[in-house]
């Protein structure tokens, strides 16, 4: 019987904390309202972005993805895996594929093991 007791405690802590904090949430709303609307119309533009690069990704772009053997980078499609181009370097990739393809647009996948994944800044 005790053990109901603690977990129902347990139960109106937490929702009395989340109470809490709606409310204060909701003060700092009302107390720095175009706060609030920049961070949402932020987050709305984000949104329409990512929105915009997946559709753009799946409709007109073909994804590659980038290998490391040795000091050289490789491109391949990812549906297919054919060889799309390679270079010593991200820009001297990024000159072949342009250079070959001038009218396709690509966009490139690394994997979290894959060696290329140093080129990238995460």
């Amino acid at each position: 019987m005790e053990i109901i007791l603690y977990i129902a405690g347990i139960y109106f802590v937490f929702w009395l904390g989340q109470k809490t904090q709606n409310f204060f949430t909701l003060r700092q709303i009302y107390d720095d309202p175009d706060r609030f609307i920049k961070i949402a119309n932020t987050v709305k533009k984000f949104k329409l972005e990512q929105d915009d690069l997946e559709d753009t990704a799946e409709e007109d772009a073909t994804a590659v993805k980038v290998e490391r053997h040795g000091d050289m980078l490789y491109a391949y499609t990812k549906h297919d895996d054919q060889f799309v181009a390679q270079g010593k370097n991200l820009q001297e990739l990024l000159d072949q594929v342009k250079h070959k393809f001038p009218n396709q647009k690509f966009f490139g996948l690394i994997e979290k093991d894959n060696p290329a994944k140093d080129i990238v800044n995460l």
